[in-house]
């Protein structure tokens, strides 16, 4: 079952599902499973302003630089949706334990915290 999908700036597209990540190449003739997430829902796909993918799971949000590197950024927590600030380099992560934010710097912040989020919108003035 897909629950998300992302396009990067290779337009590759990126599909989340509940048994794992794809990655499908920009002329849809080949995919590839990313393993490391085989056991992990995927619940939504964004991206950071330095081209690392961002994927939010049941277990926490993780970055990918490419299929090989991956970084843990958060833990223990289940990240509903993810939303990108068009103005600041801002991405804003709602999660079961709040509304979140992180920078670049992959400095997290919590913007609400014990309230849980279904979804993140930014208003056409980039308002949460």
């Amino acid at each position: 079952t897909v629950s998300c999908y992302f396009v990067d700036q290779k337009n590759q597209l990126w599909v989340g599902k509940r048994t794992g990540l794809i990655k499908v190449s920009s002329d849809f003739k080949s995919y590839e499973t990313i393993n490391f997430f085989e056991n992990k829902i995927i619940r939504s796909l964004s991206s950071t302003n330095e081209n690392k993918l961002l994927v939010g799971t049941n277990k926490g949000l993780f970055t990918l630089e490419n299929e090989h590197r991956i970084k843990e950024v958060l833990s223990n927590v289940t990240i509903v949706d993810l939303a990108k600030d068009k103005l600041k380099p801002i991405i804003y992560i709602a999660t079961n334990k709040g509304l979140l934010q992180i920078n670049d710097d992959s400095k997290v912040e919590t913007i609400y915290p014990d309230i849980r989020f279904n979804k993140v919108l930014l208003d056409n003035r980039n308002h949460v």
